[in-house]
């Protein structure tokens, strides 16, 4: 018999039997204990920690993203250094979103989804907005005086800089971009 530390999780049977917590919300280490001898010796499995919402294309909305952010940053014990930064990059890419893909305010939505696992946090971010790849945009002139600059290319400047990874891709009318940052190991 297979059991593991309750949470609110599902489970499937791995191909030698284990049993693996997959999904949404726990994080931390199963412990198994188990009289089946398949299930015997299996490592712990780093269970993932994920959060998925939607927002509206209103700016408004950037409260209920801090929100968001700063619970799930909590939740998995991301340092105040790190969690600026995702915020920032985040906060970004959605007002973006929401003051460049539309026409206008409100009638869309954004959903973002949120996963802390093997030492990174990935955020996808997916709208209906117009097509637009950032990683294909040029930056702006960050060189030039301040009263010089046009507007734009700072939140290209900061996923490319602060973000481990980046990739975007237009699915179905949609765009998701993909975004990951690595975290620094708890000393």
């Amino acid at each position: 018999m297979v059991t593991a530390e309750p949470a609110r999780c599902t489970f499937g049977t791995g191909s030698r039997g284990e049993t693996r917590r997959r999904g949404a919300v726990g994080s931390g280490i199963i412990a198994i204990k188990s009289e089946d001898p398949i299930a015997q010796g299996v490592t712990p499995i780093r269970v993932t920690e994920s959060l998925t919402f939607t927002l509206e294309n209103r700016l408004q909305e950037v409260g209920v993203l801090f929100d968001r952010l700063a619970a799930f940053n909590r939740r998995c014990g991301v340092s105040e250094d790190e969690a600026y930064v995702l915020t920032l990059v985040l906060e970004e890419v959605f007002t973006n979103i929401v003051r460049h893909g539309y026409p206008a305010e409100g009638g869309h939505e954004v959903t973002i989804r949120l996963e802390s696992s093997g030492g990174a946090v990935t955020a996808v971010i997916e709208d209906d907005a117009r097509y637009f790849d950032p990683l294909q945009a040029p930056v702006g002139d960050l060189d030039a005086p301040l009263e010089e600059r046009r507007i734009g290319g700072l939140g290209i400047h900061l996923i490319r800089t602060l973000m481990d990874d980046a990739a975007y891709r237009r699915d179905g009318g949609r765009n998701v971009l993909t975004l990951r940052k690595k975290l620094q190991p708890k000393e």
